[in-house]
This record gives C-alpha cells, structure tokens and sequence, in this order.
C-alpha cells in the first residue's frame, strides 16, 4: 500500500531545540530528536509527556529554522520518552 504523503520523510538524527506553547517550565527549552523529517512535519522523540493537539515552537527546525508545529499523534516509547508527529504551521 502506498503512502499518501505530500512530501518524501528523510530519516534524520538531529537534536533539535523546542518550547512547548503555553507551558511555564524552568528551563528556556526542551531538546528532542528527529527520526525522520519532510518539508511538511517530523516524527520526534521527546523526554516529556504531549498529547495531540498541543502547538509547538521549534527552535531548531532541521527543514526551515524556527517554526510553529502541531502534535498531531503520540505514542509513549517507554516511561519518560514519547514518541511524536508533527505537522509544521
């Protein structure tokens, strides 16, 4: 079966900066990691709990520097590491 993608994911290793909107945290920002990225989203995993829906700031963008994106599905990996897509806005 074939994928309806828009845009080709590339797999991807990056550690990237990121700030969840509307979260009050100590720290400036969060750190992830892609797995894989296109023009139009990545798969990320994080060391903190998202849900769908939350909107985030990318600080380090691998496609286009810093961009707004939306989570739009998670999956807990194991406790403390989630594993998340997300569409650029």
């Amino acid at each position: 079966m074939s994928e309806l993608r828009k845009f080709d994911r590339h797999p991807s290793d990056m550690l990237i900066k990121y700030r969840l909107n509307g979260n009050e945290s100590k720290w400036d920002y969060s750190l992830g990691i892609t797995h894989n990225v296109s023009k139009s989203g990545a798969c990320l995993f994080l060391v903190e709990e998202v849900r769908e829906g939350d909107r985030m700031t990318l600080l380090s963008n691998p496609v286009n520097g810093e961009t707004s994106a939306i989570i739009k599905w998670v999956q807990k990996v194991q406790d403390g590491i989630y594993k998340a897509g997300i569409m650029f806005e």
